[in-house]
């Protein structure tokens, strides 16, 4: 069935135009959340994520029966925070900052968002080919293995999971991720191009497979396929980051780079520097 179809990752990497120094970071030595619904039964068996899209790095924390959730060891940055239920359906996604203030985990789900589909809409061969329970195991253990850093080994679950259950497109999706990751482009994009064949309305499996073609300097096809992507949700933040990063080390355009990067400092700490560097590099042309 559908609602068990575990979510597909983000796997924006850390694209700097310029050298940027190390700086050192501090940790959250428990950060505490509450998630709200207006049913307890919803808060059974979730799980809040972590994501911090500067080093893929990922956090993950159950939710008790009163809400209460927490986070362990936390370094000091930007996140993009998850809410799933127990079939793994993604509920809520926004962008959060560690330390940040007090109250800034908690969280109100609406009602109307437990039947909403994660991301995009669910294509036809999708609800004709659910993925087969073996499939689903090794995507969850794809899951943990990501978690604890361990891409290569998550790669091979995904492999196994698609073997499995060939029109299964979130695994296709994550699989591409694992690949960014590894730095295996060629074969991310094609994993991509399968999975947009498979789910073509997914703002998230565009977004990434913009950013292998990029990496393959393929920039003409990245920005459209990073277009794409906003067609489908103006708002995505990955998406506005490779669009522009495409732009500026391309030299397609520096102005509109300048506005997708605009767009993606509120949630990437890369994009903050890259823009502040692209425009210094803008007005120094002037």
């Amino acid at each position: 069935m559908r609602d068990e179809i575990s979510r597909p990752l983000a796997a924006l990497a850390v694209v700097c135009l310029f050298p940027v120094g190390a700086w050192a970071q501090q940790e959250v030595g428990v950060w505490k959340g509450e998630l709200q619904g207006d049913a307890q039964i919803w808060l059974q068996g979730y799980t809040v994520e972590l994501v911090d899209n500067r080093n893929h790095q990922v956090a993950t924390a159950d939710v008790q029966s009163d809400g209460a959730f927490e986070f362990h060891h936390v370094p000091s940055g930007d996140y993009q925070l998850t809410v799933s239920d127990r079939h793994s359906r993604v509920l809520y996604q926004g962008y959060v900052t560690a330390p940040g203030t007090p109250g800034d985990l908690q969280i109100r789900l609406p009602e109307d968002k437990v039947e909403r589909p994660p991301s995009g809409s669910v294509s036809l061969s999708q609800l004709l080919h659910p993925p087969d329970r073996k499939a689903l195991a090794c995507f969850k253990i794809a899951q943990k293995l990501t978690a604890a850093g361990q891409y290569a080994d998550s790669a091979a679950q995904l492999e196994k999971a698609v073997r499995i259950s060939p029109e299964f497109a979130d695994a296709y999706t994550n699989l591409g991720a694992q690949y960014i990751r590894l730095g295996r482009y060629r074969e991310a994009s094609d994993t991509l191009e399968h999975a947009r064949q498979l789910a073509p309305r997914s703002p998230l499996t565009l977004s990434n497979l913009a950013y292998a073609q990029h990496m393959l300097s393929r920039d003409d096809e990245a920005i459209q396929t990073a277009r794409q992507s906003l067609d489908l949700d103006p708002e995505f933040l990955p998406a506005h980051y490779v669009l522009g990063i495409v732009l500026a080390t391309s030299g397609k355009s520096v102005l509109e780079a300048i506005t997708h990067l605009e767009k993606a400092a509120a949630a990437f700490p890369t994009a903050r520097i890259n823009l502040e560097r692209l425009r210094a590099y803008w007005t120094a042309q002037e």
